[in-house]
């Protein structure tokens, strides 16, 4: 298991299907057993009929080496069933050889409607074609991007909705009189409350009420990042320099022409470095809260994980080490540059 995770499923060549086969009747004399078979790939049995219960000796010649095979029996009445688990590979020069026995439902009864006797098939894949990309890493592909756009879109909203609120909380602008302050330690309030609800249940509940898939996953984050965004926008607000503002007012202008032309300037790199930061975070939780339904690649993580497809998973697992290692590179060189 920890193999497949640390080798993921990255490559895969197209295959088709071989089969041969060697009519076997059961019981003796109720058809006629295969002529001896000639050329290769060959299966030979020994005896060449028999009844439930014998001895039975399956030799495959010509087969390609060192492959897994499967033996298989071939019912009259249809479907097919392993002749032995786990059986079998062949040698370095094709050939194999089974001893077991003669299954009941190979009998053969013309009776019950049965048109031929029991078949013994030797199975296995040959490649056809060159290396190509595998359909978990093409799927693993997709999904990374619906969990960078479900990130983005979460964090963009987050944003629009953080704004406003990161004003109400920022003492200095709410200033000094009743209402003021009531706004400032209301806002305040609710950005603690907010804050301490954890990503994983706020998925939960939008799950529950919007559906399984990425919406109540963006949804999820974009509710989760809005009062982190907020309370870090009021600080930096809370953190401007007086003096564009004071040299703005001086020449007349109002609130809205102070806020414009002193407070935003000052406000947007840094604004803008907390929303890619909001960002890196929400890409590396969104692979989290897709283990409860919310979609994403922690969505088809888990799937795969209890289909015990360990190297699917691994590709998987391998996607999120690259997006967030990725994102948390660009991001920190972004806001190297913003502030």
């Amino acid at each position: 298991m920890l193999r497949d995770f640390v080798v993921p499923d990255l490559v895969s060549r197209p295959t088709e299907s071989i089969t041969v086969t060697v009519t076997f009747p059961v019981p003796c004399g109720s058809a006629e057993p295969s002529p001896p078979p000639a050329g290769s790939p060959r299966l030979e049995v020994s005896p060449p009929c028999g009844a439930p219960g014998e001895a039975l000796e399956i030799r495959g010649y010509g087969l390609p080496p060192r492959t897994h095979v499967s033996l298989l029996w071939l019912p009259p009445g249809g479907g097919s069933l392993t002749v032995e688990r786990g059986c079998c590979d062949t040698d370095a020069e094709g050939r194999l050889v089974l001893t077991t026995r003669i299954r009941a439902i190979a009998e053969f009864h013309p009776e019950e409607g049965h048109l031929q006797p029991a078949r013994i098939a030797a199975a296995w894949e040959r490649a056809i074609g060159g290396p190509q990309p595998s359909q978990a890493l093409l799927q693993v592909l997709h999904i990374s991007l619906v969990t960078l756009l479900m990130a983005l879109l979460a964090t963009t909203l987050g944003s629009l909705l953080a704004i406003p609120l990161g004003f109400l909380g920022a003492r200095n602008m709410m200033g000094r009189s009743l209402v003021g302050r009531a706004v400032y330690t209301a806002s305040r309030t609710l950005f603690n409350l907010w804050r301490s609800i954890e990503p994983l249940i706020l998925a939960v509940i939008f799950a529950f009420w919007i559906g399984f898939g990425p919406f109540a996953g963006m949804i999820s984050l974009a509710a989760w990042s809005i009062p982190n965004l907020a309370k870090l926008f009021s600080e930096t607000i809370e953190e401007i320099d007086p003096g564009p503002v004071e040299a703005v007012l001086s020449t007349g202008a109002n609130r809205l022409q102070t806020l414009v032309y002193a407070v935003v300037p000052q406000l947007v790199p840094r604004f803008l470095a907390y929303i890619l930061y909001q960002w890196d975070i929400n890409i590396r939780m969104s692979t989290v809260i897709g283990f409860v339904g919310a979609g994403g690649i922690g969505h088809q993580l888990r799937l795969w994980v209890d289909l015990d497809e360990y190297a699917k998973a691994g590709t998987a697992i391998w996607a999120i080490v690259a997006m967030v290692w990725g994102m948390d590179y660009v991001s920190a060189k972004a806001r190297e540059r913003l502030t």
